[in-house]
């Protein structure tokens, strides 16, 4: 039994589920080859498909994720920055409705649904033809609900409570629910898009000049930057517009609480921060965040008796915010879906409805490898991506990781693409580029060369399971890091201190387990071996602004586009040849 699950809004993906598993996930992105892609996943759509091997008629199910869908076929980084400036400038009511309905009309599908619209934007790939009453719909919510409540195990054995938080969709910022042992769903509380939460941190980040649904997360690492007293001060001034009563928050509105619109809530917070520092901003935002949705989780742990959490929608890649939660004495278990943004919802998408037609649960996700694999590469075609240049040297090894153990031992900076493509925002050892977490040089070395990062973000450090307790303090037992999107508190600090945030020295992990991925395992067990270090640098492989490499041709394109001197792909090395020579 085969489902193929959609999301075609912000950072489109599809998946494939098999028997009530996820066997094959990507984001359009890849293929596209623009960050964040937004419009149908017909690439995606193509390779859920040649990866098992099957038409469109093999197919028991199609779901979309959400019921607001793009009424065209792309909508570039430009178009939904016009979107946001034409809706930021609006001043009357008259202009914000008509902001409102044309524009969410053009970009977001008619406020009705509209299946036939939708599916037209797939002719080319025949959904046209397929049966409608195997084509399914299921709500935003629902989607990141089926992610934290299926992907988890925390649930088989006792209730869960499922918390979900974002921006919004389909007329919804957050919902809470409880997952019962026996497998009934009931859901306590809907928050409406009127009353938003986490639109503030949107908003913010438009107020600081940057992108929304993109740069948050700039926002959060200069956070640990800011003057404690003035960033209270900011946080203070942030929890004046929303108040929070009987489990719900509510936006402040004067003397009475009305419901709001963007352009109102902007207008608040150029009120709030004109004239502040933007490190203060950013501080007094992420404490006000964690502040509120402590509360919010904490109230309803408390309401319904149950401490085991799971979570899931865009709020949760505030991985400090997370943090806050894991540590809260009320939460016995947490899970936080891995990469729980919008692309997840065409996995809750597969995930729910199996559940709905079989009674059954999916099966939780493992690994979040999920995408094409590196096979049959050969040092011919490695040689023709390359236009066959002289200055690069490609050479076969048996065993790579130890290869690659030991530049990294002699202070190299290597790019490793083996195994299976990584779903989601993180790249978790397959798609990297990995350094010596001891060497803070490596910082400014990769960003010269490649990232191009801002100077107050930190990398992420991929410590081998053994060495968990030894470099993060109180790991505990109620939550595995496996993805990075929790951030603890760094004990040995001189041993990952290229990896940790340069400020408050919290380090993001992604705790490696030889079941997870052996061959990575391996290569950082050799590390530790040569270095007395259970732990590497892991930063994503792409050039700054674009997706993670997809192909070997991505791969070697972004090698010979910067200042990398080593590329592991597969198991062949290549090498610029003057440096190469040093060695």
């Amino acid at each position: 039994m085969y489902i193929l699950g959609i999301h075609d809004g912000h950072n489109s993906a599809a998946c494939l589920m098999k028997d009530g598993e996820i066997v094959y996930a990507i984001q359009e992105e890849r293929f596209r080859r623009i960050k964040n892609f937004w419009g149908p996943p017909i690439a995606s759509i193509h390779a859920c498909l040649a990866f098992a091997g099957i038409d469109l008629s093999q197919l028991q199910e199609i779901v979309f994720s959400s019921y607001q869908h793009p009424s065209r076929e792309y909508t570039s980084r430009d178009d939904y920055l016009s979107y946001t400036r034409e809706m930021l400038r609006a001043r009357s009511l008259k202009t914000i409705l008509r902001h409102s309905l044309s524009r969410l009309k053009s970009f977001f599908g008619q406020p009705l649904y509209d299946v036939e619209k939708r599916l037209h934007l797939y002719r080319n790939v025949g959904f046209e033809s397929f049966p409608r009453d195997r084509i399914k719909t299921v709500q935003h919510h629902l989607c990141h609900f089926a992610t934290a409540a299926f992907g988890s195990d925390n649930g088989l054995e006792n209730d869960l409570l499922v918390i979900t938080v974002d921006g919004y969709g389909d007329g919804e910022d957050a919902t809470v629910s409880v997952f019962k042992k026996t497998e009934t769903i009931q859901k306590l509380f809907s928050s409406p898009d009127s009353q938003p939460f986490a639109k503030l941190y949107a908003w913010v980040t438009v107020y600081l000049g940057f992108v929304h649904l993109e740069h948050e997360y700039k926002l959060m690492g200069m956070a640990p930057y800011a003057n404690p007293a003035h960033a209270r001060k900011m946080a203070d001034k942030f929890a004046a517009l929303l108040s929070f009563e009987d489990g719900k928050w509510s936006y402040w509105r004067g003397p009475i609480t009305t419901e709001v619109d963007d352009h109102k809530i902007y207008q608040d917070i150029r009120q709030i921060c004109e004239f502040e520092r933007f490190d203060d901003i950013c501080g007094g935002l992420q404490i006000f965040s964690e502040e509120m949705i402590v509360k919010f989780v904490e109230y309803w742990v408390q309401k319904t008796g149950i401490r085991n959490v799971a979570l899931s929608g865009g709020f949760f890649m505030n991985v400090k915010a997370n943090r806050v939660l894991k540590d809260s004495p009320t939460i016995e278990k947490i899970y936080i879906f891995p990469s729980c943004g919008d692309e997840t919802n065409a996995i809750g998408a597969a995930m729910f409805s199996y559940f709905i037609d079989t009674k059954r649960r999916p099966r939780s996700i493992r690994k979040f490898t999920l995408g094409n694999p590196v096979l049959n590469t050969s040092m011919e075609e490695l040689a023709s991506l390359t236009l066959n240049s002289t200055s690069i040297q490609i050479t076969h090894f048996d065993d790579i990781e130890t290869e690659i153990a030991q530049l990294l031992a002699n202070g190299e900076i290597v790019a490793r693409v083996k195994g299976r493509e990584e779903f989601g925002a993180r790249a978790l050892g397959n798609r990297s580029i990995l350094a010596n977490p001891s060497d803070w040089r490596t910082v400014q070395i990769i960003n010269d060369m490649i990232k191009a990062r801002d100077f107050w973000m930190p990398f992420a450090a991929s410590i081998i399971d053994d060495d968990k307790d030894r470099y993060l303090k109180n790991y505990g037992k109620n939550y595995a890091a496996h993805y990075m999107v929790m951030t603890y508190d760094s004990s040995n600090t001189a041993d990952i201190f290229a990896a940790t945030h340069p400020k408050d020295k919290t380090v993001r992990p992604q705790i490696v387990t030889y079941d997870f991925n052996p061959d990575y395992y391996r290569l950082i067990k050799t590390f530790k071996n040569l270095t007395g270090i259970g732990a590497v640098l892991n930063t994503s492989y792409n050039l700054h602004g674009y997706p993670l490499v997809h192909s070997v041709k991505d791969a070697v394109d972004v090698f010979l586009r910067s200042g990398l001197n080593f590329l592991a792909v597969g198991n062949y090395l290549m090498a610029k040849r003057e440096i190469q020579k040093s060695h």
